[in-house]
């Protein structure tokens, strides 16, 4: 990713279709794209598809190709049969379509339909604009007799690299099934990555071998299949699962459950959602950064994503000022601020993800800025600088500080929550 501000749509509990806006064309107007595509020209003509149809692919796509292949047959009722030959739609990759790995190009004519991307991730976004262009029922399980489709030329390719959507399974758990539920709906909007929140103060969701503690105490929990079944299913669309394990707060599930990672070393209950216990890791224990490491290894073998989400929000400093290990260490360190604790903690787990290939983005907050008070005193980061590689993703605050984490080389990803979080009251926030 270039260093820029890549916006990100977050949300809660809200999913986002436009199914229902799916219905062919009658006329030589375009088909009601969504979103709208870079071009769209139409041209005279229409092409009938029906239950001789078939796909051809050339190298490169068969996740993608087959699954759009499965997904035409239950929709339409057809034997659609992929074809050695060139079917009645094809589907091929060229990096010259455009810059993006996203850019494509469908071109429907009487010949058929033809569909060229820079990527299989492309394909999947082509795929999407096509199915745009069949009546709704195809979007469940239909018998279809014919699907006229008009001649066009379609090119695009997206103006935000990211575009995201922010599920919180921890404070509310949904089934495998409904997540599933949620990415057809996210890849029929063309949203290319899924924020999966796994674990906070009200739940952890996430197993991880050797911690049984952590998924044994909540209600419910994924399995190791469930995680791999939705990551396979992501991958099919083109999205990107970037699991959030949030750290050092919103930890009070697993600190419940271990409780020799927190600050109080006394044993908790967790939270229900309306509850009020708090701990955070201990930025102090190597037990701490063991436990991360241990469990950023499971992570990394379920989900392909480059970056980690790690939280970051919210800490509540006043578990380190009392504790007699952190000021120890701050003193060693030369750590002066709560603040420069955080970026103390947020930079070792840095150093671990990038050990193992990756790399971690967490909330604005690892920057140092202290937007909720905790600290009291307004102090915020001092000498302490962020890892370079960890992506900021901006969520509160001004934009200034956006900004300054761009002219740090950081990446950013913009969320700002007065615009992007669906799970607030109509009256609740002001928009001017």
């Amino acid at each position: 990713m270039s260093k820029k501000i890549i916006h990100a749509l977050m949300a809660t509990l809200t999913l986002m279709t436009g199914s229902t806006l799916l219905a062919a064309s009658n006329d030589n107007t375009s088909p009601p794209f969504l979103p709208v595509p870079k071009s769209v020209e139409m041209l005279s003509g229409n092409l009938v598809l029906n239950s001789s149809t078939s796909v051809s692919m050339g190298a490169g796509i068969d996740k993608v190709g087959q699954h759009f292949i499965k997904r035409l047959q239950r929709g339409t009722g057809w034997n659609v049969k992929r074809s050695n030959k060139r079917g009645t739609i094809h589907l091929s990759l060229n990096k010259a379509i455009g810059e993006s790995p996203e850019a494509y190009a469908i071109k429907v004519n009487s010949l058929g339909v033809n569909i060229v991307a820079v990527s299989e991730v492309g394909i999947a976004r082509a795929v999407e604009t096509l199915f745009q262009m069949m009546p709704a029922d195809v979007y469940k399980e239909s018998k279809i007799q014919k699907i006229s489709l008009p001649h066009l030329i379609v090119k695009d390719e997206p103006r935000l690299a990211w575009r995201g959507f922010m599920l919180d399974v921890s404070r509310h758990f949904m089934v495998k099934d409904d997540v599933i539920k949620y990415l057809n709906g996210l890849a029929a909007s063309k949203i290319n990555t899924f924020q999966w929140h796994l674990t906070d103060d009200q739940g952890w969701r996430l197993p991880i071998a050797g911690y049984p503690k952590l998924t044994s105490d909540a209600s419910k929990s994924y399995s190791r299949e469930d995680i791999q079944e939705i990551v396979e299913h992501a991958v099919k669309l083109g999205i990107t699962i970037v699991p959030e394990i949030g750290m050092p707060g919103h930890a009070v599930a697993a600190i419940a459950a271990y409780p020799y990672l927190g600050c109080s070393g006394e044993e908790i209950e967790v939270m229900t959602i309306f509850g009020k216990a708090h701990d955070v890791y201990n930025p102090a224990r190597e037990s701490t950064y063991t436990f991360i490491s241990e469990v950023i290894d499971e992570v990394i073998e379920l989900f392909p994503s480059q970056v980690i989400h790690v939280g970051g929000d919210e800490v509540r400093f006043g578990h380190w000022k009392k504790n007699k290990d952190v000021q120890k260490m701050m003193k060693e360190k030369g750590l002066k601020t709560m603040a420069d604790v955080q970026i103390y903690f947020t930079n070792r787990v840095a150093k671990i993800v990038e050990s193992k290939g990756r790399n971690i983005m967490g909330w604005n907050e690892i920057m140092g800025d202290d937007l909720h008070g905790f600290l009291k005193d307004g102090q915020t980061a001092s000498a302490a600088k962020l890892d370079p590689k960890t992506v900021v993703h901006f969520w509160k605050g001004n934009s200034a500080l956006a900004k300054r984490a761009i002219e740090k080389g950081h990446d950013v990803v913009n969320s700002t929550h007065n615009f992007t979080y669906l799970d607030y009251g109509y009256g609740s926030i002001s928009l001017g």
